[in-house]
């Protein structure tokens, strides 16, 4: 603690350090306890270390936690389709779809699988004008190669000829 910081010496100092910690808006914390946003960003570069780790514990206690509820129901959907992949198609089936969630939703909070839309853009520099017209040129004795070419770049829209 800065022996001069304005924000150590407020009566409701865990309070504001609480708000901190969950990343509130420091506006919102200002406006909250009569302080400035500046005194507030000063303050937040020393929160006590043990308070910090123990909010970053606790974010990862949660996480932990979360991961292992999908872990346990990993577990008992690949017990039952082991169990009723004999005698009950259906429940296996259902049972393996559950298992396509859980690999999803795990891979997902993991980073291994980004959801979203994904957008190409394909842009035509003059380079690429040059260059497929060197390749087509170069291709000219040999109609089949160039067609392939052709063909392929095809679903760019982008070859005449």
């Amino acid at each position: 603690m800065s022996r001069d910081c304005h924000t150590c010496r407020h009566q409701e100092l865990e309070a504001i350090n609480m708000m901190l910690l969950a990343k509130r808006p420091l506006r919102e914390v200002a406006d909250k306890f009569e302080l400035s946003v500046s005194s507030l960003h000063r303050h937040s570069k020393h929160l006590p270390d043990n308070l910090v780790m123990a909010t970053r514990a606790k974010e990862v206690a949660s996480a932990d936690s979360v991961l292992s509820k999908i872990m346990e129901i990993d577990r008992r959907a690949d017990e039952i389709f082991e169990r009723a992949k004999e005698g009950n198609p259906g429940l296996a089936l259902k049972a393996l779809k559950e298992l396509r969630e859980v690999t999803s939703l795990y891979a997902k909070l993991t980073g291994e699988l980004q959801s979203g839309t994904v957008h190409n853009t394909l842009v035509i520099t003059p380079e690429w004008v040059s260059m497929r017209s060197l390749m087509l040129a170069a291709l000219e004795p040999y109609p089949e190669a160039r067609k392939a070419l052709v063909a392929a770049l095809g679903g760019f829209d982008i070859v005449q000829g």
